[in-house]
C-alpha cells in the first residue's frame, strides 16, 4: 500500500515538473541532431581476398606429403599476423606513394606518417575460414567522395595481395635455400668419403702387391665397413633430401600460396549512425530530465520545510 502511495507521489511530482523533463529531452535530441547532421557522411567499400594454403598430393608427391603439408601450414601466417601485415608501415607507404599522384590525396595535407595513421584508422579486416583456406574481408570506411574511396581501395588491394603472397612464399624460399645448402654439404662429404675410400683401396692393393699376392681383386669397399656405412647413410639422406626438394620446387612452380581477389571493391554505401544517435540521445535526455525533475523537487521541498 505504501509503495503504491509513493509511486503515485512520484508520478504526480513528475507531472508537475513535466516541462523540465520535456526541455531536457528536447535539448538532448537537438544536440544529437545537430551533431549527426553536421558530421560528414561516411561511406564504406568492401573487398575480399582468398588465400589457398592446401597443396594437393599431386603437387607435393606421395612420399612425405602429409608431413610437408603440416610443415607448410605451421609456417603460414596466422590471422593476427595477416592483420598486422595488412596495416604494416611498409605496405601503407607504397599505397600512399601510389595515391599521392592524385590531387588532392584522400588524406588531405597530412604528412606521410600522419597518412599512415589515417589509413590504419579507416581500414578494418575480418579473417575467416580454415588454416588452409583463408578469407580476408577488407573494409575501408571514410568521409570521402565515392570515387576517391573506391580508387583508394583499388590501389591498396593489389599491393596487399603481393605483400601477403610474399609473407607466405618467404618461409618456402628459406626452406628451399636450407635444403640446397644441406644437400651441397652432404654431397661434398660424400665425395670426400669416396675419395678417402679410393685411397684406402689403392693403399691396400699396393700393400698386397708388395706381399706378392697372386690377386689384388679381392680388395673391395666391404673391407672398410666404417667408411662404406657412412657413405651409404649420406647417400640415403641425399635421396630423401632430393625428394623433399623436388616437392618444394613443384610447390613453388604450382603457384601455391597465391592470393586471389574474390570480390573487387564494392560500390561505396553510406554509413549513417544518425538513427542510433537520436535513439541514444532520447533515452539519455529522458533519464536526465527525470533526474533533474527529482532534483528540482528536492530543492523546492527543502525550501518549503525551512
Amino acid at each position: 500500500m505504501n509503495e503504491e502511495v509513493e509511486l503515485r507521489e512520484y508520478l504526480r511530482m513528475l507531472w508537475e515538473k513535466k516541462w523540465v523533463v520535456v526541455i531536457v529531452f528536447l535539448v538532448a535530441i537537438g544536440i544529437a541532431a545537430a551533431i549527426s547532421f553536421t558530421k560528414p557522411v561516411e561511406y564504406r567499400t568492401n573487398a575480399t581476398l582468398a588465400v589457398n594454403l592446401s597443396p594437393s598430393v599431386a603437387v607435393l608427391g606421395v612420399v612425405g606429403a602429409d608431413s610437408l603439408r603440416q610443415t607448410l601450414l605451421s609456417q603460414a601466417p596466422s590471422g593476427d599476423e595477416l592483420s598486422a601485415i595488412l596495416v604494416s608501415d611498409e605496405l601503407l607507404k607504397k599505397v600512399i606513394q601510389a595515391m599521392s599522384v592524385s590531387q588532392p590525396p584522400p588524406w588531405g595535407n597530412l604528412t606521410a606518417g600522419q597518412a599512415i595513421v589515417w589509413m590504419k584508422d579507416h581500414l578494418s579486416f575480418k579473417i575467416t575460414g580454415t588454416r588452409s583456406n583463408i578469407l580476408i574481408s577488407i573494409h575501408l570506411q571514410a568521409a570521402l567522395p565515392l570515387k576517391k574511396l573506391q580508387d583508394l581501395l583499388s590501389v591498396y588491394l593489389p599491393l596487399a595481395q603481393e605483400r601477403v603472397r610474399q609473407s607466405i612464399a618467404s618461409p618456402l624460399g628459406r626452406d628451399l635455400a636450407a635444403l640446397d645448402a644441406t644437400q651441397s654439404f652432404l654431397t661434398k662429404n660424400r665425395e670426400a668419403l669416396l675419395k678417402e675410400l679410393d685411397q684406402r683401396i689403392a693403399q691396400r692393393r699396393s700393400a698386397l702387391r708388395e706381399q706378392q699376392h697372386s690377386t689384388v681383386d679381392r680388395v673391395d669397399p666391404s673391407q672398410f665397413p666404417a667408411l662404406t656405412s657412412e657413405i651409404e647413410a649420406i647417400s640415403g639422406k641425399l635421396v630423401d633430401f632430393r625428394i623433399v626438394q623436388e616437392s618444394y620446387k613443384r610447390l613453388q612452380s604450382s603457384g601455391w600460396g597465391q592470393v586471389n581477389m574474390l570480390s573487387a571493391p564494392s560500390v561505396p554505401l553510406a554509413v549513417s549512425h544518425r538513427k542510433l544517435m537520436l535513439i541514444v540521445a532520447a533515452i539519455l535526455g529522458l533519464l536526465f530530465g527525470v533526474l533533474l525533475a527529482l532534483f528540482v523537487h528536492y530543492l523546492q521541498a527543502g525550501r518549503e520545510s525551512q
